[in-house]
């Protein structure tokens, strides 16, 4: 006969965790286009879409809203962008919804009650395209 005692202890916060991408990487396609390519974060219920953004120059967007939106699918992990010649940044950032369910369509979820992943390490990258 054996016994085994557990003890599980949680921390509980108001403020909610929203995990980004991660891994991102940007490489010369050459002919003014970009690769770009990242890591899901962990799934969760209420994952919706991946943000990438673009800047000109070596500094990445700061958040899901600034700079240029670069078109990728829902939960894709890569795309080749054609920013033209020069140095280009890029920050990915996971949107979710906590109101949005399977059942609904992209087209009646609500672009205001989305939330974004932060900005952390490792989610910016930066590629001089020729």
């Amino acid at each position: 006969v054996a016994a085994r005692a557990y003890t599980l202890e949680g921390w509980l916060t108001r403020a909610r965790y929203y995990h980004p991408p991660l891994r991102l990487a940007a490489a010369d396609a050459g002919g003014g286009s970009a690769t770009v390519s990242w890591a899901l974060g962990p799934d969760r219920f209420d994952r919706r879409r991946v943000v990438l953004r673009r800047a000109a120059g070596a500094v990445a967007p700061a958040t899901a809203t600034a700079g240029t939106d670069v078109v990728v699918g829902a939960l894709a992990t890569a795309v080749v962008d054609a920013p033209g010649v020069g140095q280009h940044s890029y920050a990915v950032f996971m949107a979710y919804n906590e109101t949005w369910s399977e059942e609904d369509s992209a087209a009646t979820a609500s672009a205001a009650d989305e939330r974004f992943s932060a900005q952390e390490l490792g989610t910016t990258a930066t590629v001089t395209v020729t």
